[in-house]
C-alpha cells in the first residue's frame, strides 16, 4: 500500500536532482567563463563530488525499481563523471598542498619583504573571501609598499 507512494516520491526527488544538473552547468559557465573566476582548488569542491556519485547510485536504483532500460547507461555515465570529478578535485588538493610546501621551503620566503609577504608571492593577486557567498573569492591587487614606509 505504501510502495506506490514511496516509488512516486523517489521518482519526484530524482527528477528534482535531474533538473538541477543543467542549472549547475549554467552556473559553472557563468562563474568560470563569464565572470572569469580562476579555477583553483577550493575545499568546497568536495561538496560537488559527493552528489555526483550519489546521483549515479540513485539513478541506478531508480532504473531497477522502474525497470527503465534507458537509465542504467545514464547511471554509468554519471559514475564516470563522478570519478573524474573526484580525481580532478584530489589532484587540485595535492597540487595546492605541494605548492604550499614549495613556498614555505623556498629560501626566498625566509626574507620578508617590506609589506610582510614572501617575495615569491608578493606579485600575485591576493584573494579575499566574500562572506555572503560560500567558496567565492574576489581577487585583489597586491598591496605595494609606499615610498614613505
Amino acid at each position: 500500500m505504501i510502495a506506490p507512494f514511496v516509488t512516486g516520491f523517489t521518482l519526484f526527488y530524482w527528477a528534482i536532482a535531474t533538473w538541477w544538473i543543467p542549472m549547475l552547468l549554467v552556473l559553472g559557465v557563468w562563474r568560470y567563463l563569464i565572470c572569469s573566476v580562476p579555477l583553483a582548488y577550493d575545499p568546497l569542491y568536495w561538496g560537488g563530488v559527493f552528489p555526483l556519485g550519489m546521483y549515479s547510485v540513485s539513478t541506478y536504483h531508480v532504473a531497477k525499481i522502474l525497470a527503465a532500460p534507458f537509465l542504467p547507461p545514464l547511471s554509468q555515465l554519471f559514475m564516470v563523471v563522478a570519478v573524474l570529478a573526484w580525481a580532478a578535485t584530489f589532484a587540485g588538493l595535492v597540487d595546492s598542498r605541494l605548492n604550499r610546501l614549495r613556498r614555505e621551503q623556498s629560501p626566498l620566503c625566509t626574507v620578508v619583504s617590506a609589506v610582510g609577504q614572501c617575495p615569491m608571492t608578493a606579485h600575485a593577486p591576493r584573494a579575499s573571501v566574500d562572506p555572503w557567498v560560500p567558496g567565492y573569492t574576489i581577487l585583489q591587487e597586491p598591496v605595494r609598499a609606499s615610498p614613505t614606509q
